[in-house]
């Protein structure tokens, strides 16, 4: 938590507008980050994403952005790992190598994907909704 808002303060100190855009924070020792909402905020989050080895993007089919969502990660054994409020249709963490479930409830219906992560490279999990979901 103490990183969250030391993070958080020198963004704030930086560019006021981006900080709303952008979150980051660590949960169990997993860094991760999200937003999207708007084209700096995908382009800070763009130039941040080599620290990361997971990024889930939410869209309609239609290809709009959802707003966010609660996502879960589980690992192979089924143990949530991560449990976090997407604050913007993409998502980055930091995930020890392994097996994983990603699973995104928005609105009042839910997604998941399984997705390997290895040792380096990014892998990314793209979860579509057929429609606006609040």
């Amino acid at each position: 938590m103490r990183l969250f808002i030391l993070i958080s303060a020198c963004v704030l100190s930086i560019c006021p507008a981006l900080a709303q855009q952008v979150f980051v924070g660590e949960t169990s020792g997993i860094a991760y980050a999200s937003g999207g909402i708007g084209l700096e905020a995908r382009e800070a989050l763009r130039a941040e994403q080599a620290k990361y080895n997971l990024m889930v993007i939410l869209s309609r089919h239609d290809g709009h952005y959802l707003g966010g969502g609660a996502i879960t990660v589980r690992n192979e054994s089924g143990k949530s790992v991560l449990e976090v409020a997407a604050q913007g249709p993409w998502f980055f963490a930091k995930l020890p190598p392994g097996h994983y479930t990603v699973e995104v409830r928005a609105g009042d219906s839910a997604r998941s994907s399984s997705v390997l992560i290895g040792s380096k490279g990014l892998r990314r999990v793209h979860l579509t909704w057929d429609k606006e979901v609040s």
